[in-house]
């Protein structure tokens, strides 16, 4: 009698008959899914220039975009589709930034609450209903700017591109303020759902360009929960009732001994230790330690420091700088040990620099650069 498997129809897998059973089951490859693996359901982008081509988003009634994805890096584009009006997602310094353009003037933009470039999976679902745009990310609190004027609805008929552009349309995008950068999103895209439906990148997708199946680098707890042999510490060989501490991002682990062992899996036992005299130092040792660690983390917590950056001055309505500055920021915790104390500029230039807006217009105006910082004491606004 042949195998099942002699016939089977499995796409992008491999067939495997469970033991007592007289059908298969399909094992799909890393980024397939569905019972015969037939849909690409999940990318990683790992070059600059990565990116997804789909048809022209359908707006009318509304359009709805879910994404589940995960990255380390805290700038890269997300979702764009753009010709004079626009509708842009993309990470800028780890958090989501939003510009949406149904035609009238000014755009409308805004952020996430939350950071997202942590290698983590976060889930962003955007909502645009003609001139309203809602996003929301992990289920939590919903943000809605609305693109306020006559217009209603987005029209725009240019591809609509996922986790990047190419470069003719990035260059474009970048020269009207739609992008803030125009780097590719680096990191896994797990599901796309456009329009209430699951995204399949072999059918809907017109483009792949620099991209690969599945999300070897970035595992989902579901998966974990599906194949344990996909955790580090499953079957670890930590011994001595030691720890076994994940590093998932890495795919090992490290084991946390307890005295008197030590070695890379706890193996080894340390003679030393049952030596009274030798825990006493070793105790002593580690009371200075402490203390030693405490008083580095008092200095940290305390110091207020300039950080410096290159970016654009930007106004509410629009006008930006001709070009990007340098500038700076004081970065360090607020205290309270003597009086109310907060991290703040000591020092300020002025400088006027051109700014230009998207009417065409254009005027020079006087900025604030930070040249030093440290600490003031604040005022108690509440009495």
């Amino acid at each position: 009698m042949d195998s099942p498997c002699a016939h089977h129809d499995c796409k992008h897998g491999i067939c495997f008959q469970p033991p007592g059973r007289n059908d298969y089951i399909c094992k799909c490859a890393p980024g397939y899914s569905g019972k015969r693996c037939e849909y690409l359901t999940s990318l990683s982008f790992l070059h600059n220039t990565s990116y997804v081509e789909f048809e022209p988003l359908t707006v009318h009634p509304q359009a709805n975009v879910t994404i589940k994805f995960a990255t380390d890096q805290e700038n890269g584009v997300l979702l764009y589709s753009g010709e004079s009006q626009h509708l842009a997602v993309e990470l800028f310094r780890g958090r989501l930034r939003v510009s949406y353009d149904v035609g009238n003037y000014p755009v409308s933009t805004m952020f996430s609450y939350e950071l997202v470039a942590d290698g983590n999976y976060h889930t962003v679902e955007i909502l645009a209903i003609k001139k309203n745009f809602t996003l929301r990310v992990d289920g939590g609190l919903a943000r809605s700017i609305v693109n306020e004027g006559p217009n209603e609805f987005l029209n725009v008929r240019a591809p609509l591109y996922l986790a990047g552009v190419p470069e003719q349309t990035g260059t474009k995008a970048w020269k009207q303020w739609h992008l803030r950068n125009t780097t590719s999103f680096i990191g896994c895209i797990k599901e796309v759902i456009i329009n209430n439906k699951l995204s399949d990148f072999l059918q809907a997708s017109r483009v792949r360009h620099k991209v690969s199946p599945g999300c070897s680098l970035y595992q989902d707890q579901d998966d974990e929960q599906e194949q344990s042999s996909l955790d580090p510490c499953h079957q670890h060989k930590c011994q001595h009732n030691s720890q076994c501490i994940a590093r998932k991002a890495y795919g090992t682990y490290q084991c946390k001994c307890t005295q008197p062992y030590e070695g890379k899996f706890c193996e080894l036992k340390n003679q030393m230790v049952g030596s009274q005299r030798d825990k006493g130092v070793n105790e002593e040792r580690r009371e200075r330690n402490k203390n030693r660690q405490r008083n580095k983390g008092r200095k940290r917590s305390k110091k207020c420091k300039k950080q410096k950056y290159r970016d654009y001055f930007i106004e509410e309505h629009g006008c930006r700088s001709k070009r990007p500055y340098k500038m700076a920021k004081c970065v360090g915790p607020d205290t309270s040990e003597s009086g109310n104390t907060a991290c703040v500029p000591t020092k300020i230039k002025t400088r006027k620099i051109k700014f230009v807006c998207p009417d065409g217009t254009s005027s020079r105006k006087e900025v604030e650069i930070v040249r030093k910082c440290g600490r003031k004491k604040q005022k108690n606004i509440w009495g």
